[in-house]
């Protein structure tokens, strides 16, 4: 019972209870070599992006220019300090949980403008092929928990895992030199 698969977002009275303690978890990114929880250095930014399965999500955002760290974890939940498994209950709310929601977590009025900009941007362009209407949540942050130590750049430790990343095949304007 205490795993089965739930399709709605618990509430305080149905969530799991979790823990005060934070999980184990690696000290040094994987990949980058630097300090998972920082300190990052001045004029860097925190984001913070629910998108399912963040194994693949980390890997893209790694590979990018200019990250200094990334790191896989669980954030717009209930449960303090969870578990994969308990995650994967849907029992916790957190995305990369009830769980493959996608996200974004802003912690400024500057990041809410501009994934705001950027979902009706790419709306426009969804809309513009023929796709479907956007679901993510856009909201302020959160706790942000860490994930296991086995999850922190799992594509790098295993190459061959598992990455179900698709897209759409339509391309978001805002950062390809389009103003929106």
């Amino acid at each position: 019972m205490l795993f089965q698969k739930t399709a709605e977002l618990p509430t305080l009275e149905t969530a799991l209870p979790g823990r005060d303690a934070p999980l184990a978890t690696d000290e040094t990114h994987f990949v980058l070599g630097h300090a998972l929880k920082g300190p990052h250095p001045e004029g860097f930014e925190t984001a913070v992006f629910g998108m399912g399965c963040f194994w693949g999500v980390e890997r893209v955002f790694w590979q990018l220019p200019g990250v200094w760290v990334t790191s896989a974890g669980y954030a717009g939940g209930i449960t303090p300090n969870p578990t994969y498994e308990e995650v994967c209950s849907g029992r916790t709310g957190h995305t990369e949980g009830t769980q493959y929601r996608s996200a974004v977590y802003t912690l400024n009025d500057a990041q809410q403008a501009e994934a705001e900009a950027s979902r009706d941007a790419y709306q426009a362009a969804l809309s513009a092929a023929g796709r479907g209407t956007i679901t993510t949540e856009i909201e302020p942050a959160g706790p942000y928990y860490f994930a296991e130590d086995y999850h922190q750049g799992y594509l790098a430790k295993n190459p061959a895992g598992y990455c179900g990343i698709g897209g759409t095949g339509v391309v978001c304007p805002i950062g390809v030199g389009v103003d929106a």
